[in-house]
């Protein structure tokens, strides 16, 4: 009767609506993994979930960034599906240009940043030949594919490759180098560390946020010293003001780096940790 199928249809709703967040929940975990292995932060476990296959782990890897710094009027109107449709588009273009010779995962980076991790598929002659030239020509293109096709302004980013998990933590400090010094060169799009690395500021911007910062912060967060929290951000910006104050942008870095430890740790205790 009509009582029974509007039941039916209620708790098939709710399935279908648990199925969403659990996969949700599937994408915040493997995503919050990833960054903690690019931070070097990893344990074995981390490892084993994280998606790459034994041989994978100890491969080769690069890492490529892409900062959107304007979309076009053709993307989605919401901030969350434009962000979801820029997601979709650079996966895709950036697989399709380096197929057959590497493997590709992304990790976005709120507000605007998406992080390519290249991993190099072993050929029956054990190399790839030249894949900074590669990975130049994929940049090149990708940049002419967003701005002509979809009207949107990107900046890329391109380390060296580093080997294995290890090598995670140093690609993404050449990338974070990188992107302080497209900031100081606004006119570049593209920005390899081969051609770039150590040109620019980026020993001010590691000063940024240590270790020790963000371990005073947990400490803070997990002992409940709302007071002593409060504090310890204010006198790591004071801290920094030359830096910030020199760009407002690296003001903007700092912050998301607090944010990403409040995202971690939150995560952390979501689950009992």
């Amino acid at each position: 009767n009509e009582k029974n199928v509007n039941e039916f249809e209620i708790i098939r709703r709710d399935i279908t609506a648990k199925r969403r967040e659990v996969t949700e929940l599937k994408k915040t975990l493997e995503r919050e993994n990833l960054i903690k292995i690019i931070r070097g932060e990893y344990t074995a476990h981390d490892a084993a979930i994280s998606g790459f296959e034994d041989r994978e782990r100890n491969g080769r890897f690069t890492f490529m960034n892409v900062n959107v710094k304007k979309c076009g009027k053709s993307m989605a109107s919401s901030l969350e599906e434009e962000y979801d449709t820029v997601y979709f588009i650079l996966l895709n273009v950036i697989s399709e240009l380096l197929e057959g010779r590497y493997t590709v995962k992304c990790v976005n980076m709120p507000p605007s940043d998406f992080l390519f991790i290249i991993s190099d598929i072993e050929l029956v002659d054990g190399s790839n030949g030249d894949s900074a030239e590669e990975f130049a020509s994929a940049a090149r293109e990708l940049e002419r594919l967003m701005s002509s096709e979809f009207e949107t302004e990107i900046v890329i980013t391109v380390s060296e490759k580093h080997i294995g998990f290890a090598g995670f933590k140093k690609c993404y400090g050449e990338i974070k180098e990188l992107k302080i010094f497209s900031l100081e060169n606004p006119s570049m799009s593209i920005v390899s560390y081969r051609e770039h690395g150590k040109a620019g500021s980026a020993e001010n911007y590691f000063c940024l946020y240590s270790e020790e910062n963000e371990n005073g912060l947990i400490n803070c967060c997990r002992s409940g010293q709302k007071e002593r929290l409060a504090k310890l951000i204010s006198e790591i910006f004071e801290q920094n003001r030359a830096v910030t104050e020199k760009n407002a942008e690296f003001r903007r870095y700092l912050y998301y780096d607090i944010y990403g430890t409040y995202l971690r740790l939150s995560g952390e205790l979501s689950r009992g940790g």
